[in-house]
């Protein structure tokens, strides 16, 4: 890899200092470094984010549409999209300069916002769409249907359609599933259910999950990773599906899964019982 572009979160301290670290290593190195913060060029090789999950969250969606590659360096709290740790940015900057790593791809949501009888949103999500509350002290009632079948109304604080990059975020936070993230399935999660029968479910890569607005709320907001927040009435829905691209993620040879699973979510201040490996 010869062209690096950087999306540094400014709000985290340190990140553009560390930015400037990586854009220096790599012009020592022959390759070129440049800051964006609203493109991610068509001809670059990969593009770092410098911040948290939310950072790389963003970083995604400016390098997905051009299908270039993404890697993340953590500041943030978890981290768990990103790749590399601070203390290792050389180190790992030159695992990328000798293309010394392996790309996986990750399952992509497409998503639309049905308002008023019309599309009013066509969107992409790395991790997920939501229906979820704006007023905390009323319930929302939200018809789920999966490839036109209805399957129920589920009244409580919202549902959460997630891929399975996505099953470690919200989802997992409401009491779904976590899976492998290169498994190619949908998880829908109740948020606060308020019935002892709704449950988080996985459903296949082919189907279409409609979540609709109830008749009796009118409190609804949609929202896709977290970014955009989209005011739903009555009648109004989003659907979500398997989108027809995945997302390029850099992994290094180092690091998988459930190294990160166990590092990230059960090293957390729990014991693992003398069970590590």
């Amino acid at each position: 890899m010869k062209k690096f572009v950087l999306y540094v979160n400014e709000e985290k301290n340190g990140a553009f200092a560390l930015g400037k670290k990586v854009q220096e290593y790599a012009r020592e190195k022959g390759c070129e470094a440049a800051f964006v913060m609203d493109a991610c060029p068509a001809d670059a090789d990969a593009m770092i984010s410098i911040g948290g999950d939310g950072t790389f969250l963003s970083a995604a969606r400016l390098a997905y549409p051009n299908d270039v590659p993404v890697i993340g360096i953590n500041l943030g709290t978890l981290g768990f999209l990103t790749e590399i740790e601070p203390e290792d940015v050389e180190k790992k900057i030159q695992m990328l300069i000798d293309e010394d790593f392996v790309i996986e791809n990750r399952m992509v949501l497409d998503v639309i916002v049905n308002i008023n009888g019309q599309v009013a949103v066509k969107n992409f999500a790395l991790n997920d769409a939501v229906i979820t509350k704006s007023e905390v002290t009323k319930i929302l009632h939200l018809g789920l249907s999966i490839n036109r079948q209805f399957i129920d109304v589920v009244s409580g604080d919202g549902i959460i359609v997630a891929s399975s990059t996505g099953s470690t975020a919200y989802s997992m936070s409401a009491g779904g599933p976590i899976v492998e993230p290169d498994l190619n399935i949908l998880i829908v999660t109740p948020i606060c259910p308020h019935s002892l029968f709704s449950r988080p479910f996985v459903t296949a890569r082919d189907r279409v999950v409609k979540v609709a607005v109830d008749d009796s709320s009118d409190n609804a907001i949609a929202t896709v990773d977290g970014k955009e927040g989209y005011k739903l009435n009555s009648g109004d829905f989003l659907e979500v599906s398997k989108a027809q691209k995945p997302l390029q993620l850099i992994r290094l040879h180092d690091r998988n899964f459930y190294d990160v699973l166990r590092n990230k979510i059960y090293k957390r201040g729990e014991s693992l019982n003398g069970y590590e490996t």
